[in-house]
């Protein structure tokens, strides 16, 4: 069957037709199955006069559900996404056109959730369920496919391309609290207050290790007072991992070794006579 009605009751002809699983593929079967479990059901006039129209069990109205949300999903062709409205103007300004183009994605992503709840009846999470598992299976729409795509942010894991069932349920927040524009995270570089006081322990001639360095700083500082709160090992590692490698080896490091590590000679032209000295791209000197 091409596309399934949800609804409460079915005839025995158009429960055979579905080819659900849990349910015979033929009619007589279907009335047999339906009377040996005592199904429910009310009797409908039609062409042939009065039929019987039968209440599904449970599990079975789940597949036929699941079903009719697959069907719905493979045929779906998405709407121009609606343009999100945005909170202020100072933010239209700073947004880029990628942001706006993936907010605009997830709207319509939404939009197809929302649809597929109403047309199929089923809940929120099965709808996402659903649409993801299609979009794995390569049975979407292509536009449909490039919008679930678009719609990740970048920053989120690799994988198969598409979101997770979590991250639809965090876009629908974001619809809900008026904003679904990515936000742009921005690196932060401030030195943290902890940092003047674990320096020394890692920048030593004998070049500790983080851990090393860490446990001798955790010894010196764990029980003292202080201002500003104890780090993990792990803010420690992200904060060596922010600071250049010329400025984490001082200490470790002798001259020599310093010099290579930096990209540039600091060069000086103290102690030379005047006419010794060039410009540095023309050499000058008086002949006397």
């Amino acid at each position: 069957m091409s596309s399934l009605i949800v609804k409460t009751h079915y005839s025995a002809a158009e429960l055979a037709d579905m080819r659900v699983t849990g349910l015979p593929s033929t009619k007589g079967k279907v009335i047999a199955k339906a009377e040996r479990e005592a199904w429910a059901f009310i009797e409908a006039k039609g062409l042939g006069g009065v039929r019987r129209e039968y209440v599904p069990p449970v599990d079975v109205m789940a597949a036929i559900k699941a079903r009719a949300a697959q069907s719905l999903v493979a045929a779906v062709q998405p709407t121009a996404a609606v343009p999100v409205a945005r909170v202020s103007q100072q933010r239209d300004l700073l947004e880029t056109d990628a942001q706006r183009l993936t907010a605009d994605a997830r709207k319509g992503i939404l939009t197809t959730l929302g649809r597929l709840m109403e047309q199929c009846h089923i809940s929120r999470e099965i709808a996402m369920i659903t649409l993801l598992t299609q979009a794995k299976a390569g049975t979407l729409d292509d536009h449909m496919v490039m919008m679930l795509k678009a719609a990740r942010d970048e920053r989120g894991r690799k994988g198969d391309g598409f979101p997770s069932v979590r991250t639809l349920k965090r876009w629908l927040a974001q619809e809900k609290a008026g904003d679904l524009t990515p936000k742009k995270v921005q690196a932060d570089y401030s030195v943290p207050e902890w940092a003047r006081a674990f320096l020394p322990f890692y920048q030593q001639p004998q070049k500790p290790s983080v851990e090393l360095a860490y446990r001798e700083f955790e010894k010196a500082y764990r029980m003292r007072d202080r201002a500003w709160d104890f780090p993990t090992i792990h803010q420690v590692r992200r904060f060596l991992g922010k600071v250049g490698n010329v400025s984490r080896q001082v200490g470790r490091v002798g001259p020599r070794e310093m010099k290579n590590l930096r990209g540039f000679t600091i060069a000086s032209a103290g102690g030379t006579e005047t006419r010794q000295r060039g410009t540095g791209y023309v050499f000058i000197i008086r002949v006397m």
